[in-house]
Order: C-alpha cells, then structure tokens, then sequence
C-alpha cells in the first residue's frame, strides 16, 4: 500500500517520535511510505527516518494561522496525492490534520486517517478553544478513522462532537519501552551529568534530583514550575531539578534561574539522547504541561519505575494513579503543589513505594512495535472499506 504520513514539525517532540517509528515499521512491512513534514524539522529526528520512506518537505506548513500559506499548503498536498494516488493519508498534529484531510478528501484518497496527539482546543482561552473546535468538527466527517493516543483523548473528541465511537481507535504511542525500563541507576550522578554540570548544595547535602523533560514551549509550562520549585528548594537543601530538553524559551527560561537565584539547583542540560539515565538518576519525575494526550514522557517516567508529580491530563489515570505511583497537582496552586512535593522528596520510603507501584504498571502497550500491528490492522479494516467510501465521496 502507498501510504502517505503528514505533519505540521517533524522535531523531537513526541508526536513526532510516534510519526517517525510508524513510519519506519511500516515500511519495514513492505508499505511505500512517504511523509509530508513543514517548514520545522530537526536534523537528528531526520536522520532516523528509513532511507526508504520518501521525504517531501513543505514549507508552507507552519504550525501558526496563515492563511495564504494555509491555502498554498492545502494545494501542494491535494497535488502531490493526486500523484502519488496513495491508498491512505495519516495525518498527525492539528494544522497538518485540517490541511492534510482536506486535500486527501479532494484528491479522492480512498482512506483518511487523523492521529489525535492532542487537541488544540483543551485548554486554550474561550474564543481560541471555540474556533478551534468548530474547525474540528467540520473535518470530522471527511475522516475515516481517528487514531487516539489515549482513552481521554478519545472522550475529549466524543464529547465535543468529533467523530463517532465507531470510527475512534485508541492506540497507545509507540516507543522503544525496554530502553527505560531496563536502565539503571549510576554509581555517582557525574557519570551522567557529566564534569562540566555545576550543582549548588549548602552543608554537604546530598542532591536528591527531580527532572523535567520536553521541548521548552510555554504549553509544558516549564518555566511557570521554576516558582514551585523555588519554595521547594528552600525547605529541601538538596534538591536540585534537571531540566531536558531545548527549545525557543531556553534564554527565557535562563532568565528566570537566575531571577529566582536558583543558579546550580536548576540545571537546563539542553536536548540529550540518553533520557532513560537521567530517570534512573531522579528520585521524582515531574510534568507539568496542562494541554496534551497522554504524554509519552509520562510513560518512560513510569517505564523507568519512578513516582510522577503531573498535571490531571485526559487519560493520565491509565499510567499514573493519585497517591499511589505519583501527585497530581494543579500548577496554579504554588505553595500546595510545593508542599506536597517537599514532602514526598523528605520521605523515601513513600518515593520508594511509589517507584515500586510505576514498575508495576503495565506498560506494554507503549512498545512500538504493538503500536505498528495495531495500525496495520486499522489500515487494512480501512483498505477493505474503501469501495463503499469511494462510492459515496463520488456522491459527495
């Protein structure tokens, strides 16, 4: 089957990990994958894609509202299907899933597929979360099937009007899951964080580490933390919170260490491929984003047998259970949220309870391989429904 994947960045976000496994396994299947990426791509996340699936670069899809640009993005993909006459088109993040239906629908390609990642409306302010959901519900019904990343996000889309329960697939997002939970705790902390990390602790303290992990963007509210954490860092001398990722916030985010004088207990380490040992280096994971599906950091927290401080995401009950492998917390809520977390750092045996209990979560579902059969059994539901489709967009 030629199969044609489209999203709005191809960074090294999750989404975008999700896009680029299902991409290799399918062609690893036999598929003629291509992808259609937007005007951002990283180099490291490219060069991982399989030399076979066949990559289309489009800069006028951007993540923003533009119009023109929207338009211009709307007939590149409706020609490029035309031409390359795919059996399906799987789109992936909100822009390339308006932009990328749409054309698929016009070019008459038999099977529309969405992967619902996240929703641009949860979360947003009124008028934004009300545009957006409209916008949403006029492409639902030139869409075939939605791929869910989690049962919340499915909620999400059913109570907004989005589709039908017939034609939303929950698939977990797929990952390389053995990586985090077969990783194991250093010897000493230098030996990940490497000789050139300062770290700050009055008194001999040891350092007990709490890591944070995503792209710096304000919707994983990294920054917003630093002032629970600030109240954190007072009562508990050693800790110290490790932040992974990159992105256009990171001088912003410099800013605010030093604003708080929290220069050497808040280390931004930028982006590192070896997330797995900076879990089992962490006494507790921390995510803090308010609008997302399931994130899969989440899952290689909980992969990597650690307690998790999150947020109360769509789905997020299916890894991570209130009080018994982690807190939920409501980040507007400063000095609660810093308490409860002070007091889970100055109780071990509570951390080790919790660190045991994420160990016992089953997480198999994550394996990116389970994720790749699970597709290729929608797909070929899809393939063998295509007559009827056809027939009736002809009608259309």
């Amino acid at each position: 089957m030629i199969i044609v994947h489209v999203i709005t960045r191809f960074i090294r976000g999750g989404a975008d990990e999700n896009t680029l496994l299902t991409c290799n396994g399918q062609a690893e299947l036999g598929h003629r994958v291509h992808l259609v990426v937007g005007s951002e791509s990283h180099p490291d996340i490219l060069a991982r894609l399989d030399p076979r699936v066949e990559l289309h670069v489009m800069p006028s899809l951007v993540r923003a509202i533009h119009p023109v640009k929207d338009i211009v993005a709307l007939v590149q993909c409706f020609r490029l299907f035309r031409r390359l006459r795919p059996g399906l088109v799987h789109t992936h993040e909100s822009k390339a899933g308006i932009v990328g239906r749409w054309a698929a629908w016009a070019a008459g390609v038999p099977g529309i597929v969405h992967g619902v990642h996240i929703l641009a409306f949860v979360g947003s302010p009124g008028l934004s979360a009300f545009v957006f959901r409209t916008i949403e519900k006029i492409t639902a019904p030139v869409t075939d099937m939605f791929i869910d990343v989690s049962e919340g996000m499915r909620s999400e889309c059913l109570s907004a009007g989005i589709g039908r329960p017939g034609n939303h697939r929950v698939i977990a997002s797929g990952m390389e899951i053995e990586r985090f939970r077969s990783a194991s705790a250093p010897a000493c902390w230098r030996e990940v964080l490497g000789p050139d990390v300062s770290v700050s602790l009055g008194g001999g303290q040891e350092p007990r580490f709490l890591l944070m992990a995503g792209a710096l963007e304000p919707r994983k509210r990294v920054i917003e933390f630093l002032d629970v954490f600030a109240l954190v860092a007072r009562r508990v001398p050693g800790a110290v919170l490790l932040i992974c990722g990159d992105g256009f916030q990171m001088p912003r985010l410099r800013r605010r260490i030093a604003e708080l004088g929290l220069e050497g207990r808040v280390v931004p380490l930028g982006f590192r491929d070896d997330l797995e040992s900076l879990i089992a280096l962490s006494d507790v994971c921390i995510h803090a984003a308010e609008r997302e599906g399931l994130p899969r950091v989440v899952v290689q927290f909980v992969a990597g047998g650690k307690p998790v401080l999150v947020t109360r995401l769509p789905g997020i009950d299916r890894v991570v259970r209130d009080g018994v492998n982690g807190l939920y917390f409501d980040p507007s809520e400063r000095d609660r949220s810093a308490l409860a977390l002070a007091d889970l750092l100055d109780d071990d045996q509570r951390r080790q309870s919790m660190g045991s209990a994420s160990r016992d979560v089953d997480v198999g579902a994550w394996d990116f391989r389970a994720m790749v059969e699970q597709m290729e059994e929608v797909y070929t539901e899809l393939s063998d429904a295509a007559a009827p489709r056809e027939h009736r967009r002809r009608i259309l």
